[in-house]
């Protein structure tokens, strides 16, 4: 399907925020996408938590977004992806795949409780389906995004708009869930999400550090974990009488990201993870044991005017 390639580019590209990078398709079944990030619990009712676990040294202040209405940012993207793949003990032949796009955003709006809508759009993508692909999100000044939506340029084949409609949620990667309450150099706190994605559920943890605060500037250390237990995968695509089980998945990695809270995209962010998941298909007396290990190193570059 030519959307799928698309999609898999895309979910990588907005992960350069600092969450855990998506999982590569399969070509005979839907493996798990990384999961979203943080919904506001108060606002969007999801079941996501931020723990602060250390409150950090003195001065402490509050992290909240302060972009204003009508300011831009754009950001160089890149994904570097190598796969391994063996079906039942036997390697298959995979590319490696480097993706590049610009990602440009403008802040069209802040009401009085300091909720952003966020215009995008893809540009200069070296994968052409990418470019022209925009949308809108919604995000709370605590860094907590909904309403994700997208757009396509005219002529946008229904596989490829299929594809991108599985990614809304990944926009939340786009900002950072930031804890209540006033932080300081040195403070950590951990945002644990149970999403749903394809009907597969997963546990994802961050564990954020300051590491570096003046003012608006904040530089923030990262280390990431995706858990998943034992369950039935979405297997539209094999025939009628086939099962597929996802039988493990374990994820990691880690970051840095460089903030300015003045600016919607990060000054810069580089996002280290691999991902190693088991995925037993069966058909009658048929069975196949497929292992996946994903390395993805993710990274974006905000220009410095934002033009």
């Amino acid at each position: 399907m030519r959307g799928r390639p698309v999609a898999h580019a895309l979910v990588s590209l907005v992960l350069a925020s600092g969450a855990l990078p998506v999982l590569a398709a399969l070509d005979t079944v839907r493996a798990a996408p990384s999961a979203a990030a943080a919904q506001s619990p108060d606002d969007f009712r999801d079941a996501t938590t931020v723990d602060l676990l250390s409150r950090g040294a003195r001065p402490r202040d509050r992290l909240r977004l302060a972009s204003a209405a009508g300011s831009t940012s754009v950001g160089t993207m890149r994904q570097d992806v190598a796969t391994k793949q063996t079906v039942s003990g036997l390697e298959q032949p995979t590319t490696p795949i480097t993706v590049t796009a610009d990602l440009r955003t403008t802040v069209t709006s802040v009401d009085r409780d300091g909720v952003r809508t966020i215009a995008f759009v893809y540009q200069n993508a070296n994968l052409p389906e990418l470019n022209g692909v925009g949308g809108s999100y919604v995000v709370t000044d605590r860094g907590f995004t909904s309403n994700a939506k997208f757009t396509y340029p005219p002529g946008t084949d229904t596989a490829t708009q299929d594809a991108l409609q599985q990614l809304e949620s990944q926009l939340a990667t786009l900002s950072t869930p930031f804890p209540f309450a006033a932080v300081g150099v040195g403070a950590r706190w951990k945002v644990t999400q149970p999403p749903a994605a394809d009907g597969v559920t997963s546990t994802q943890t961050v564990v954020y550090k300051i590491v570096e605060r003046d003012d608006n500037h904040i530089v923030l250390r990262s280390k990431l974990r995706e858990t998943a237990p034992t369950q039935t995968l979405d297997a539209a695509e094999l025939p009628a009488d086939a099962t597929a089980t996802l039988v493990a998945l374990e994820g990691g990695g880690a970051g840095d990201l460089d903030l300015d809270l003045n600016q919607v995209l990060p000054t810069t962010s580089t996002v280290l993870a691999r991902v190693e998941q088991s995925i037993v298909v069966e058909q009658g007396t048929q069975r196949l044991q497929i292992a996946q290990t994903v390395t993805t190193n993710v990274s974006i570059s905000r220009t410095p005017s934002g033009a």
